[in-house]
């Protein structure tokens, strides 16, 4: 049997309902969409498509998961698989999915929990970007960071508050190349997520 073609690309964010309801305003979506190829600007055509202008097949299928889309608000890649099995090659964290940036954690020797940020893919790049570019800056809000975090966790024990984060931005290694380490064999997306570069989510 043959493999299949194509990249898969995982699309997270937030979006816009047109709800006269202010709670159902504002909510989460994760699409899956694939490529034909790797595509540097895959990011902006998803965006693009989006806008609903031609209503294209990414915005068919961004409609048919989720009847009540109006309009994008968030947008991220999360995770990238390429189809035939190749392992997606990347260096950069801004590319990277959340395994892939727990060993660059552990390889570089980072001082940085990443059970911190679970479940918030974006937050876990910023921090890495911060620890490598501004050491100094990046102690101050990581230890604001670890002090929510340690309260937040004597809350859930003493008040058995449930865990998990399903269907939550980070979740998105149930399938794809999520925990593989970097090859040198696999395409190179390093300049895939170009308008991600600084933060990951945009508005």
């Amino acid at each position: 049997m043959a493999k299949k073609a194509g990249v898969k690309y995982t699309f997270e964010g937030e979006y816009y309902t047109g709800s006269e309801v202010k709670a159902e305003q504002i909510k989460d979506y994760k699409l899956k969409v694939v490529f034909p190829k790797i595509y540097p600007n895959a990011l902006s055509i998803f965006k693009t498509s989006l806008r609903g202008t031609y209503q294209d097949s990414i915005y068919k299928m961004m409609k048919a998961k989720y009847p009540d889309f109006k309009s994008v608000r968030t947008y991220t890649v999360t995770n990238v698989e390429d189809m035939t099995g190749t392992e997606v090659n990347t260096h950069k964290v801004a590319t990277m999915n959340t395994n892939q940036l727990k060993s660059y954690i552990k390889k570089n020797e980072l001082d940085i929990n990443a059970d911190i940020y679970e479940g918030n893919i974006t937050a876990l790049r910023n921090i890495i970007i911060l620890a490598e570019n501004e050491p100094n800056k990046f102690k101050e809000v990581y230890a604001v960071d670890l002090q929510k975090y340690e309260f937040d966790k004597q809350l859930n024990d003493l008040n058995n508050v449930p865990t998990g984060n399903e269907g939550t931005e980070g979740n998105e290694g149930t399938e794809g190349n999520e925990g593989t380490e970097n090859t040198p064999n696999g395409p190179d997306v390093d300049a895939l997520l170009g308008e991600a570069q600084n933060g990951g989510k945009q508005q």
